[in-house]
């Protein structure tokens, strides 16, 4: 049972407090028995910290406990005298198997599984926690703990949206998917992980948003969503160890995140005080400091590190995951950490910041490898909080958004050629095409011996004399990016054309023209 000091110290601690109510819960328990629910939870908290510790064959007693809970509250179990002495004895035995996990060796494994085999006796496991083993029992007991968890967290999602104004449900959904998240074994799952993550956000938003109230339709139509997938890879684990990743649920899951973008990109954004009042000599209730420990531009440079660290974390994983199935989601990484930059940046009144981030954002799906090479420099140089607010301006001219529109639908960190039609939020500019160039000839022998003895100074004469024949090009002028974009009113206006369309088409709109839409706006609000 390999794990560090620290990790078996925490978990003893814990999975004693665990032990200690689920104790309480028997001995004070009526002739109906414990509060299933109460004894169910505090069992599932001890399998999923037993799991994240790799104490597997704590985690195994546990499960069973669990079961035994679901059992008694569903009717399929009687609590009597045989079920009472098989839970106590278990009870009394994981007090054993928890002292002994630092020397943990065969006789603790023999009495793990033969306590877990007698509570099976009560409370068989159903077909979704028979997972397929897959590296040996360890490998066995962490996709039972997945699909069982993925099965209950969408359940939990089903009540949630069949009652949107029950606090207690949410805060459910909060705790199944906290539960997930601390499952190593959770990444290699996918699409388990994209699930997760799309589950927090937007609980972190309806946490935001006072946590009161009614959920909105784009977060009844999220959730829906999620337990639609749940359900489908809680099945797949079961069956062959791992989800499919051939899920045809996947793609209404995705429509649902991208409605949510423009919501989570809302949620953080950071209102400055001299905005609430009027602009009057006053008096006001707050006044300004005469000599404020930080200036609005130091603060801005604290907030951005982290962002920017945040968007190198997602810029390195879309170069290095080119999958067609993580394409999508790597995309939708990009954009909304490209976004959370953004709007952090309108906040503080930092337009070139924002504009910054709004063209990078509008690229996002067509961006090639090169690209995101600049893109990583441009956040690395925000990541330094010794740079000064006045040197990420002049740094970012250099990294602006690529000038090369490049053709709809290209992969992210893709190769692309040179010359394709510009994507969504880009005005048409007329293309030109340049004549071809004749090749250089590199000079060998002596004529590149004395090339590189004149070293830099000797450069100079290659103005006059240069190694090869200048040949023109007809047209070749450089375009400026700012008349590639869509920009203020331009932006709205083209918004506007989005909007009737969208209002004489029969059907629903396409993601696509969501998407476009959204990206009109950023534009429009970084003018």
């Amino acid at each position: 049972m390999p794990s560090s000091v620290a990790v078996l110290d925490y978990f003893i601690v814990e999975a004693n407090e665990y032990v200690d109510r689920l104790d309480n819960l028997v001995a004070s328990a009526a002739q109906g028995g414990p509060d299933a629910e109460s004894f169910g939870r505090y069992a599932r908290a001890l399998r999923g910290s037993a799991t994240m510790s790799k104490q597997y064959g704590i985690a195994d007693v546990a499960a069973a406990l669990e079961r035994v809970s679901r059992a008694l509250r569903t009717r399929g179990a009687s609590w009597d005298a045989a079920t009472s002495g098989v839970v106590v004895a278990a009870i009394d035995d994981l007090r054993i198997l928890i002292r002994g996990v630092r020397t943990w060796g065969a006789d603790e494994e023999r009495r793990a599984q033969s306590r877990s085999e007698e509570l099976e006796r009560v409370a068989p496991p159903v077909a979704a926690e028979r997972a397929t083993p897959a590296t040996g029992t360890h490998a066995a007991g962490s996709g039972a703990f997945l699909a069982s968890e993925s099965a209950e967290l969408a359940r939990a999602l089903d009540k949630l949206v069949a009652a949107p104004d029950d606090s207690a449900g949410l805060a459910a959904v909060g705790d199944r998917v906290r539960a997930l998240r601390g499952v190593a074994d959770l990444a290699d799952m996918a699409p388990l992980p994209e699930v997760v993550d799309a589950l927090e956000r937007a609980l972190k938003l309806i946490s935001l948003g006072g946590g009161g109230g009614s959920l909105s339709a784009r977060q009844k139509t999220l959730f829906a969503a999620a337990a639609v997938v749940l359900r489908r890879a809680s099945r797949d684990i079961a069956v062959q160890g791992k989800p499919s990743t051939a899920n045809p649920d996947l793609a209404p899951f995705h429509e649902a995140v991208s409605a949510m973008a423009d919501e989570s990109g809302r949620a953080d954004r950071i209102v400055p005080i001299a905005q609430l009042f009027y602009e009057d000599a006053g008096p006001h209730v707050v006044s300004a400091a005469t000599q404020p420990p930080t200036t609005a531009g130091e603060r801005f440079r604290m907030e951005v590190v982290s962002l920017a660290e945040h968007l190198r974390r997602v810029v390195a994983d879309a170069r290095a995951n080119r999958s067609p199935e993580g394409r999508d989601f790597h995309a939708r990484e990009l954009r909304a950490a490209l976004r959370a930059l953004g709007s952090a940046a309108n906040s503080f009144g930092e337009r070139l910041v924002a504009r910054f981030s709004a063209e990078w954002s509008v690229k996002v799906p067509t961006l090639n490898d090169a690209q995101m090479v600049a893109l990583d420099q441009a956040a690395t140089l925000m990541t330094d909080p010794r740079t000064s607010t006045e040197d990420i301006k002049r740094g970012l001219e250099r990294f602006a958004a690529p000038k090369t529109p490049q053709r709809p639908g290209t992969p992210v960190g893709a190769s692309t050629p040179s010359s394709v039609t510009p994507s969504a939020g880009l005005a048409q500019p007329r293309a030109a095409a340049p004549s071809p160039r004749s090749p250089l000839r590199t000079p060998t022998g002596r004529e590149l011996q004395a090339f590189l003895a004149d070293g830099l100074s000797g450069l100079g004469p290659l103005e006059e004399r240069p190694l090869s024949a200048p040949v023109p090009i007809p047209d070749e002028a450089v375009v400026p990016i700012e008349q590639l974009l869509y920009r203020g009113r331009s932006a709205l206006r083209r918004a506007a054309e989005l909007r009737d369309q969208l209002l004489n088409q029969a059907g629903p709109p396409s993601r696509d023209v969501v998407q476009e839409l959204f990206d009109l706006l950023d534009l429009a609000l970084a003018e």
